[in-house]
């Protein structure tokens, strides 16, 4: 609780500081009009009105950034996650059949495309058939041949669409190739506009006629207190 102490000290003497000690102690009856005059005052309704809007837009506005800042590291770690399960997926199958053709019926909704490639850049298997035996036009897969992690990128599709890529190790018998994954990011972009969208509506609750209403209640409060 907050305390408003409002002294009024008049020059003491020792005389007068010992008459204060003993006064205090009997309550405070007695005092005359040259003593010391002690009113303590509990915080009124203004003033609770008055911290209760701040400490609730300081909270909006914590909740507002905090889910802005977080949104994409989810995002991220959701479009990681499935990368590497439908990675482990694949390796099995391709694994269990060096012709890759079983791989031609593998589908998932997130998967725009996936194909695999060795080490000299020709395209041992694709989704699309016509591009099986291709030399890619760039060099985006060779660090995962000797990457500890996946080497992930955003990419753009020749749709335009903004697409997430993944290259992971596929340590096949006889030979390593290096799959790489493009994904959907619809799943992931949901998080982050959810997270926009709530900071977007939290933000100008503050400056709300609601919240304007509270500090003007206190305000008035605040006066007739003062009458």
């Amino acid at each position: 609780m907050f305390y408003q102490l409002i002294c009024l000290l008049p020059p003491l003497c020792h005389k007068g500081r010992k008459q204060v000690k003993k006064l205090v102690g009997n309550g405070g009856k007695g005092l005359g009009k040259d003593d010391v005059h002690f009113r303590v005052k509990r915080p009124g309704a203004d003033t609770l009105l008055l911290m209760g809007g701040i400490l609730m837009t300081a909270f909006l506005l914590w909740f507002a950034v905090n889910s802005q800042i977080s949104a994409r590291p989810v995002a991220r770690a959701l479009l990681q996650g499935l990368a590497l399960s439908l990675g482990q997926a694949i390796d099995y199958m391709a694994a269990r059949d060096p012709s890759f053709k079983t791989l031609a019926d593998f589908r998932y909704r997130d998967i725009a495309y996936f194909a695999l490639i060795d080490r000299s850049g020709r395209v041992r298997f694709h989704q699309n058939p016509d591009l099986a035996g291709e030399i890619v036009a760039d060099d985006r897969y060779l660090p995962a041949f000797s990457a500890a992690a996946p080497v992930e990128n955003r990419i753009r599709l020749g749709t335009g669409e903004e697409a997430y890529e993944c290259h992971l190790p596929l340590h096949l018998p006889g030979e390593t190739l290096v799959l790489r994954l493009v994904l959907h990011t619809w799943q992931a972009d949901q998080i982050i506009n959810r997270a926009r969208t709530g900071a977007t509506i939290l933000m100008p609750v503050p400056l709300s006629p609601s919240s304007r209403t509270v500090l003007e209640l206190s305000a008035i409060s605040g006066r007739m207190s003062n009458i």
